[in-house]
């Protein structure tokens, strides 16, 4: 008995070490990425605009990337702050969100993480809302800041980032904007990160 329960504990521990891998390398992968490829590198490098093209301006308090994160069921509020989210402070998305914040300036990168109700009826608790009722309330305030900031931001490109829920919410989004009915175009879309997709 004591061996079977030797053996138990250490799966727990090994499939607990496995998803911290997966968590760093999410982490250090979207860091190198966004690093490499994913925000604009400045005025004067790469290939030149052509004659036809127009300037490229937009207000200075534009991010060059804004990435929309999309929290799990239980891990956000609809009351909480999009920019310092601190309703469940160890969400799964936050450890991907935070060091990425302290890697990169506002004016490269800005979180934005989706403040919803984020829940999913228990029999328990029958005052919650629906996991449908949930799922459109995220939905509608992510695509709402899309729109607004490109409307505002026209040159700002876009990451979208889901956990659970949240991954069905920015899936469904990724797909509206890869079809042509999104808030965004598809070109600015820099790539969409699904974690637990449902």
């Amino acid at each position: 008995m004591a061996r079977g329960s030797r053996r138990g504990s250490g799966r727990r521990l090994g499939c607990s070490l496995g998803a911290l891998v997966l968590v760093v390398l999410l982490v250090l992968g979207i860091g190198w990425w966004i690093g490499n490829r994913g925000v604009p590198t400045g005025p004067g490098e790469g290939p030149g605009r052509g004659p036809e093209v127009p300037a490229q301006t937009q207000p200075a308090d534009c991010p060059d990337v804004q990435m929309v994160a999309v929290p799990g069921t239980w891990e956000s509020s609809p009351a909480d702050d999009p920019y310092a989210p601190s309703f469940l402070p160890n969400a799964l998305l936050r450890s991907i969100t935070d060091p990425l914040s302290q890697q990169y300036p506002g004016e490269r990168l800005e979180v934005f993480t989706v403040p919803y109700v984020a829940q999913f009826r228990n029999p328990q608790r029958p005052q919650e809302i629906t996991y449908d009722q949930s799922r459109a309330e995220g939905t509608d305030r992510a695509r709402a800041e899309l729109a607004a900031v490109h409307a505002r931001c026209p040159y700002t490109s876009y990451i979208l980032l889901g956990f659970s829920q949240g991954a069905v919410i920015a899936g469904d989004l990724t797909n509206e904007i890869g079809t042509g009915n999104g808030p965004v175009p598809a070109d600015l879309v820099r790539g969409s990160v699904l974690i637990a997709d449902g």
